[in-house]
Parts: structure tokens; sequence; C-alpha cells
């Protein structure tokens, strides 16, 4: 379980950092709550600890899965394959994010990068891919101690 100070993941939220852990009675029930406070905004996000593993929360990576993660997208080589319907694509993507880990967010931004630089992406799959870059360089962020902007530059740079 997380505690205070945890450097965390929430899918489709981004990462943050546990601000607190406390009991909170709301609608004549007392839980307990993990508050999350979120990096790239004034956000907290508010989870009862017993939904916090079916939310798929989890710990930011390591500096060796980010790397690798990295690694992956700055290679060019090899081949991505890329579903052509656009359906069957938004759906595998839509379940990556949910699913919420390091590599499945660096698998939709090199696949939505890569379509993206043959032909524009529809308005969908636009604001998906600025999501999953949005949410991997907050993780960046925390996992390489820097800002935001400096974890954006950074994927800017591993993309080019």
């Amino acid at each position: 379980m997380f505690k205070v100070g945890d450097k965390v993941f929430c899918p489709l939220r981004g990462a943050g950092i546990v601000a607190m852990i406390e009991e909170r009675k709301m609608l004549d029930e007392t839980k307990e709550y993990i508050i999350i406070k979120l990096q790239s905004s004034n956000t907290t996000v508010m989870v009862p600890t017993d939904k916090v593993k079916a939310s798929h929360f989890r710990f930011v990576s390591d500096e060796t899965v980010t790397n690798e993660v990295l690694e992956k997208l700055a290679d060019k080589e090899t081949e991505i394959h890329a579903s052509t319907v656009l359906k069957q694509r938004m759906k595998v993507n839509k379940e990556r994010l949910m699913a919420g880990s390091l590599a499945d967010y660096g698998e939709v931004i090199r696949e939505l990068t890569h379509i993206q630089r043959g032909k524009a992406l529809n308005a969908s799959e636009n604001a998906m891919l600025m999501e999953a870059r949005k949410f991997l360089a907050d993780e960046l962020s925390l996992i390489k101690s820097i800002s935001t902007k400096e974890a954006t530059k950074l994927l800017d740079e591993v993309l080019a």
C-alpha cells in the first residue's frame, strides 16, 4: 500500500505524490482515503484505499524501465505494427492508456507519432497522443526530478 510521500501514477490522470491518507465520512460511511496531489496541475485525487488496486494505481516506474521506454521511443528501426483500422487502433490504444504502465503509454506515443509522420491524425487520435505525452512527461518529471517542461523537452528530443 502507498504511504505519504510516495510517487504514484494514476491512469488517465497522471503522476503525483501521495499527500495524505486519512479517514473521511461520506454518505454515512467512514472510509480510509488516499489523497494524491497531481504533478501537472493543482488537482488532488481522493480515492478510497479499497479501490486503489482496482483503479490500477501504481508506483512510478524506476530509472531502468524509464530508460528502456525512452530507448524504444527513439528507435526508428523497429517496425511498428499499427492497425490500419481506426476503430480497432483506437480500442487497443484506449486499453493501453487504461492499463497505465509507462511502457503502454510509450507504445501509444510511438505508434501515433509514427502514423502522424505519414498523415494527419483525426481529432480523437490527436487528443489521445497529447494525453499520452502529457502523462509520460508527468511521470518522467517525477522519476528524473525535473520539471514537467524539461520532461516534455526530453520527450520531444527522443522522438525527433
